[in-house]
């Protein structure tokens, strides 16, 4: 078990009706490897969700667990090491650095690590997945000066480079066209099963969910499994 999420709960304040409880009671098991797509309309808490497994966010009530490790009140240089070294994430924009190269953008996750052997490890890792997935002659580039499913699939290969756990992805085709939007889905999939990376998917596109191995809509608070 990679992911275990127990009973969490989350509200925002309101200004019209007082606390909106967001997340009730939540839980979802996750086992390594599995790829997982989370559905549900917008602001029904999928992106509050991603959030707090990611540990950007908090919970009010319950707690996650990483590999067992109960990471939920891990002090903030705890969570800045952990997320760096378990979680790659993909947005629906890509969020690269303009004046960054696609190399120097993607190997960005590479700067804090301290052993050298892991940082020789990913820097590797991210020049091969990018030669791998096609931009290889394109690193040089800056993001202006190259297409949005360029900078898309690059930005998946950023959250891959320190070789995560777990990958989560939020509406990661949201910005795309539909020839790209396919050409990403098939990025993602293809690298959870060759690379045993554990990816949780967030999404407004059905078709997208339907190729994970396992989906849930996002329903008042609480998962429930599509069939």
């Amino acid at each position: 078990m990679i992911l275990n999420v127990e009973n969490i709960s989350k509200s925002y304040a309101s200004h019209r009706s007082g606390d909106r409880a967001v997340l009730s009671g939540l839980s979802l098991q996750v086992e390594e490897g599995e790829s997982v797509a989370i559905v549900g309309p917008s602001g029904s808490g999928k992106t509050t969700l991603l959030n707090i497994i990611g540990t950007l966010d908090h919970p009010d009530e319950g707690r996650v667990l990483f590999k067992g490790k109960d990471v939920t009140h891990f002090s903030s240089r705890q969570l800045a090491a952990f997320r760096n070294r378990e979680i790659g994430f993909v947005f629906q924009q890509h969020h690269l650095f303009p004046q960054c190269t696609l190399l120097e953008n993607v190997l960005m996750p590479t700067i804090p690590l301290k052993d050298s052997r892991l940082k020789a490890e990913s820097i590797h890792r991210g020049q091969e997945l990018l030669k791998r997935i096609g931009i290889w002659e394109q690193r040089h580039q800056k993001p202006g000066e190259l297409s949005g499913g360029e900078c898309q699939r690059a930005a998946v290969v950023r959250a891959l480079a320190n070789g995560p756990g777990l990958l989560l992805a939020d509406e990661p085709t949201g910005a795309l066209d539909q020839k790209n939007s396919g050409l990403l889905a098939e990025l993602l999939f293809e690298l959870n099963r060759t690379e045993g990376v554990t990816l949780i998917l967030v999404t407004h596109d059905l078709r997208l969910a339907a190729r994970a191995g396992r989906v849930f809509l996002l329903e008042n608070g609480r998962l429930v499994r599509r069939p």
